[in-house]
C-alpha cells in the first residue's frame, strides 16, 4: 500500500486502522486487513487508476477468498449513496487486502470544503520504516465519529449487523484516553461547532459512555457533550436508507438495541426527512 501512495500527486489520509493499529494501540491489540483512505471527490479517478495499475480488483471478496467484480449498478449506487466507493481487493500472500476509498464525512456523493479541509491538517505518523499520511488528532477524532455515526445510522449497515461493532467504540474510547487534555476537548468542540458535526459527535460520544462508562469519569468530556447537545434527540434512535429515502425509527435503550439479535425487525418507517 505504501508504495501505490508513494507516487500520488494529490493529498490524502490514511483512517481509522492505519494509524490506530499502529501507532494507538499494543501490538496485537487491534488488527485489520483493510485500509480506509480519505481523499477528495475529484481524485477518486486518480487513486482508482494506482490501485488497477497496482492489480487491485474493485468488488468482494467472497468465502472461497477469490475476489468478485462490483457491477456498475454497485459501483454507482455506493458512490451516490454512501460517501465512498465499493472497495478494492487484491490477494496478498493468500490473504485478501482491502481498500476503502472516503471522499465524504457522511453517506453524500455532493463535494465539500470539509473533506478539503481536512486533507489540509494531516501529520506524518510512522510505523516500523513506513510513513503515511493521517490526520491530525482533532480531525483524526471527528472522522472516527462521523465514520461511526454513518454506518451506525444507515440501513444497508444494519442489515448486514455492521452497523454496531465493539470495536468503533472501542477506538473511540481509546482515542479519547490517549488524546483528552483539556486543551484538547476545547479545540474538538470549537471544531466541532464550526463544521456543524453536532449530531454526529454527540451520537458517537453518548453512546460510547454508554458501552465505556469511565468516559463520564472525564469532566471535559462530559462539558463538552453537553455544549454539544442538539435540541432534537430524534436523530438519536432513527435509521435512514438513503437509496430509497426512507426513514426509520426503533423504540428500545440503546444497551438493548446494541445487543437486540434481528435490530431489522424492530424498525418503523417514519416520514423521511433530508438529512
Amino acid at each position: 500500500m505504501s508504495s501505490v501512495l508513494s507516487i500520488a500527486i494529490f493529498d490524502y489520509s490514511l483512517l481509522k486502522g492505519a494509524f490506530l493499529s499502529t501507532n494507538l494501540y499494543e501490538p496485537g491489540q487491534r488488527v485489520s486487513n483493510d485500509f480506509d483512505i480519505l481523499i477528495s471527490s475529484e481524485n477518486i479517478s486518480k487513486l482508482q487508476k494506482l490501485l488497477t495499475d497496482s492489480g487491485f480488483i474493485q468488488g468482494r471478496v467472497n468465502s472461497s477468498n477469490e475476489i468478485v467484480p462490483a457491477t456498475r449498478k454497485e459501483i454507482l449506487e455506493s458512490r451516490l449513496n454512501y460517501g465512498q466507493t465499493v472497495s478494492f481487493a487484491k490477494i496478498v500472500e493468500n490473504s485478501p487486502l482491502i481498500i476503502d476509498i472516503n471522499f465524504s464525512l457522511d453517506f453524500k456523493a455532493a463535494a465539500n470544503n470539509i473533506v478539503e479541509e481536512f486533507l489540509n491538517d494531516t501529520i506524518d505518523a510512522t510505523f516500523e520504516d513506513i510513513c503515511f499520511k493521517t490526520l491530525s488528532p482533532v480531525k483524526f477524532l471527528l472522522h472516527l465519529a462521523c465514520h461511526l455515526y454513518k454506518e451506525a445510522t444507515t440501513f444497508d449497515w444494519v442489515v448486514g449487523r455492521r452497523d454496531l461493532m465493539l470495536y468503533k467504540f472501542c477506538d473511540i474510547y481509546m482515542f479519547i484516553h490517549k488524546y483528552g487534555t483539556t486543551e484538547y476537548f476545547f479545540a474538538l468542540t470549537e471544531q466541532i461547532k464550526k463544521y456543524g458535526l453536532e449530531r454526529e459527535c454527540y451520537y458517537t460520544f453518548e453512546k460510547a459512555s454508554i458501552i465505556y462508562p469511565a468516559l463520564n469519569e472525564i469532566n471535559v468530556f462530559l462539558k463538552l457533550k453537553e455544549s454539544i447537545k442538539p435540541e432534537k434527540m430524534d436523530f438519536m434512535k432513527q435509521i435512514i436508507y438513503p437509496r430509497e429515502k426512507k426513514l426509520f425509527k426503533y423504540d428500545m435503550s440503546f444497551t438493548d438495541w446494541f445487543l437486540y439479535p434481528d435490530r431489522v425487525s424492530q424498525l418503523e418507517e417514519i416520514p423521511y426527512e433530508e438529512y
